[in-house]
């Protein structure tokens, strides 16, 4: 464990020269992430997350056993990221090409400093959130404003709130140096949450209030508020809440085709769900806006084994970006190459267990399949960045021919119908148990999981013998899996 002060500044700035960077950087959209914590010695993983999602490429670290770790993303352009260890965090503010260098501190309580591409703007964006945590003011009582207020009782009493906080905001930054970037970028982060915050209030009015809010039931202010916030917001598209605003801002038009959207929502049409969602994106939104709504729309219904050629078609030139259309063209392709593969439908083996009173799936898998090596993954049909891993299966299964070694999937929170079709589709040769609360309960006790999909390697005695293995996109995990007996 470090502690001496002197002895971390030489560890960082010998960890900015070890990572500097344009050795690291393949291509023109990539931007580099390299750190390591310090005054620590328990190494938890380390997040990088943004509303890019896997688009963008690894969220998850787990440092080596020096601390040290490296992130390398793809960006379209300047991007924020937030980066977590345990349940602190920090804003990240990226554009394709940065060499950023973090150093992590956790001897009291968790720090993060900030070197390298734009290390005095991100330093100043986490100081500036720490004190305004400190003055913002927060509406405790949200529930009961959802269940009383229309929707022009809410837009004057959030407008209050918002300038207040703003007032307060301006107040804090006119006492400071800060850049004016770091305050623009506050300053951003303040109105797409107040825009978001809005439209949020339409649809948890609906819920409260058993009513669908439709325009003509919304007055011209609050549309013309929502309108002007949106169209203000357009340069903010690099803030992550942004991203929740435009969401958020495609629901509220769907409002257009109500009574054809929740027919199709009645009898489970995804497809005519996601054509309704896809049109309102083209006719709504144009350039960044709707490259990223397409691609994320797009990726769900590969993921999900919905989209067929004469939709993938119809919309993928809608895209007019190169980093989102070679990024779906790339994850299709996988897709394809799945459909097209040979496999032994006798292979894909099916438990549900959700009616079991069996509570421990442990046992279960080890009485099983007793004397294998065992490849655990977790995962749900809602979760596109579990099933986007699917595709790398097969050459992992080609690569471990003659291996004693069975691969066990375990669900949850998944309806049957749909658990089914994603492994009929994904042609998963494997053990597949859809589990119930109990024993997803079980797995969380018995593992630690931030987040899935999650993997883990049992060996053949039935032990854990890595709880936190490597995912099948990566070539490490062949190693990992060969070294276990």
């Amino acid at each position: 464990m470090i502690n001496h002060p002197g002895l971390l500044l030489v560890l960082f700035l010998l960890l900015s020269i070890s990572c500097s960077t344009k050795s690291n950087i393949k291509t023109t959209d990539e931007a580099v992430v390299c750190g390591q914590i310090v005054s620590d010695s328990t190494f938890v993983k380390v997040e990088l997350l943004s509303y890019l999602g896997e688009i963008a490429g690894d969220t998850q670290k787990y440092p080596d056993e020096n601390g040290r770790f490296s992130f390398t993303v793809k960006l379209p352009l300047e991007f924020e990221f937030t980066i977590w260890y345990k349940s602190s965090y920090a804003t990240l503010l990226m554009n394709p090409g940065d060499s950023i260098f973090v150093n992590i501190g956790s001897q009291d309580s968790v720090s993060f400093l900030f070197s390298g591409t734009n290390g005095k703007v991100l330093n100043e964006l986490n100081e500036i959130e720490k004190q305004i945590a400190k003055i913002k003011k927060v509406d405790t009582n949200l529930i009961q404003r959802y269940k009383e207020f229309s929707p022009g009782e809410y837009l004057k009493y959030r407008i209050v709130l918002y300038n207040n906080n703003m007032s307060s905001l301006d107040d804090f930054l006119s006492k400071t140096d800060f850049s004016p970037k770091a305050e623009k970028l506050y300053k951003s982060k303040y109105q797409v949450n107040y825009g978001a915050d809005l439209l949020h209030f339409l649809s948890m009015a609906s819920i409260y209030q058993d009513f669908r809010a439709t325009k003509e039931e919304i007055s011209d202010v609050y549309i013309k508020t929502v309108d002007s916030l949106y169209i203000e917001s357009i340069d903010n598209f690099y803030v992550q809440e942004y991203h929740n605003l435009v969401t958020l801002y495609l629901n509220y038009f769907n409002f257009e085709d109500r009574d054809t959207l929740i027919c199709a929502l009645k009898k489970r049409d995804k497809l005519l769900v996601n054509r309704i969602r896809m049109n309102h994106i083209i006719k709504r939104f144009s350039g960044y806006q709707k490259d990223y709504l397409l691609t994320k729309t797009l990726s769900d219904l590969i993921d999900n084994s919905y989209v067929t050629e004469e939709i993938y078609n119809e919309y993928i030139d809608e895209v007019s970006s190169k980093y989102f259309h070679s990024y779906l063209t790339n994850k299709y392709k996988e897709y394809r190459l799945i459909l097209s593969s040979e496999f032994d439908s006798n292979r894909i083996h099916l438990f549900d267990l959700r009616e079991s009173d069996t509570t421990s799936i442990f046992e279960t898998i080890k009485k099983n399949h007793l004397g294998k090596k065992l490849y655990v993954d977790i995962w749900g049909t809602w979760c596109g960045s579990c099933i986007s891993k699917f595709a790398y299966l097969p050459k992992l299964r080609e690569s471990l021919h003659g291996e004693n070694i069975e691969f066990i999937f375990l669900a949850f929170s998944s309806p049957k119908k749909q658990w089914q079709k994603v492994i009929q589709s994904h042609k998963l040769q494997g053990y597949h148990y859809l589990l119930n609360e109990a024993q997803k309960k079980e797995l969380y006790d018995r593992i630690e999981i931030s987040g899935i999909p999650h993997y883990f390697v049992i060996d053949s005695d039935g032990e854990i013998a890595i709880p936190d293995a490597k995912g099948p996109d990566k070539e490490e995990l062949l190693t990992q899996l060969v070294a276990v007996e």
